[in-house]
């Protein structure tokens, strides 16, 4: 019993071990047809899947799924911005905050 109190509890980030490399040979395969699917739906139609929306269903629909693509774009664009900010951090070793020459979020090291 002491022994387990005792020992360090594992961080979060480390929880998944191998279980997502699952996600890792499904979802490729997935993306791709999707993309596939959409292009060939654009090269026979002559529109987009927005167009399509609009000729066959209520505008309720069309202003949904617009705003999961919005919601969707802005998350994987703030996700590629993140990965090009660790990218370069790992070019130039700048402290979190200093990147764009302000100290919007103090660090810990700051004094």
């Amino acid at each position: 019993m002491i022994r387990q109190a005792l020992q360090p509890t594992p961080k979060p980030e480390h929880n998944l071990g191998t279980d997502s490399c699952g996600l890792l040979c499904l979802h490729p395969p997935l993306l791709i047809a999707v993309q596939e699917a959409c292009a060939r739906i654009g090269a026979v139609t002559g529109k987009g899947l927005a167009g399509l929306i609009k000729e066959n269903y209520s505008a309720h629909v069309l202003y949904a799924a617009v705003s999961i693509i919005l919601i969707a774009n802005t998350i994987n664009i703030g996700a590629d911005i993140g990965a090009m900010a660790e990218a370069i951090r790992l070019i130039v070793p700048i402290p979190c905050g200093q990147n764009i020459g302000l100290r919007l979020v103090p660090t810990q090291n700051s004094e």
